[in-house]
């Protein structure tokens, strides 16, 4: 909250205080007692962001951001072979894969799907699919 004023302050209830700061944002504070400091209240605020985070957010869109992916886990195309559907759900919810099943599953093709799923688990973390009898 560096460098924010408080410009006014509206009462809601006892317990609760709307602070509008000079730059026209608003923070609603819950009061804990009878007298807060000003400093102790200053410390219920967040932080500004990191100046580098803020030139982060400007360089990249947000499609850049989504399309990161997730940090690698140490696993074998022989391992997703052995895994069903559902199986590779769970290892995807488990170890924070973000791919979901659902955009995968074709319920008139139950096999294509699991072939479907286990590429984009392949895909994401970075595991060669091997060509012709290996492959399923």
């Amino acid at each position: 909250m560096k460098g924010k004023t408080i410009k006014d302050t509206l009462e809601f209830g006892e317990n609760y205080v709307l602070l509008v700061f000079d730059d026209d944002t608003n923070q609603l504070v819950e009061l804990v007692g009878e007298e807060i400091a000003t400093d102790d209240i200053l410390d219920l605020f967040p932080e500004d962001e990191p100046a580098d985070t803020k030139e982060e957010k400007a360089t990249t869109t947000k499609k850049d951001r989504n399309a990161k992916k997730s940090e690698p886990i140490e696993t074998t195309w022989p391992e997703l072979l052995d895994m069903d559907f559902e199986e590779m759900e769970d290892f995807c919810e488990d170890n924070g894969i973000k791919i979901d099943g659902d955009d995968h599953w074709d319920k008139e093709d139950e096999d294509g799907s699991e072939d479907s799923l286990r590429k984009a688990i392949a895909k994401d973390q970075g595991i060669k699919v091997p060509r012709g009898k290996g492959r399923k």
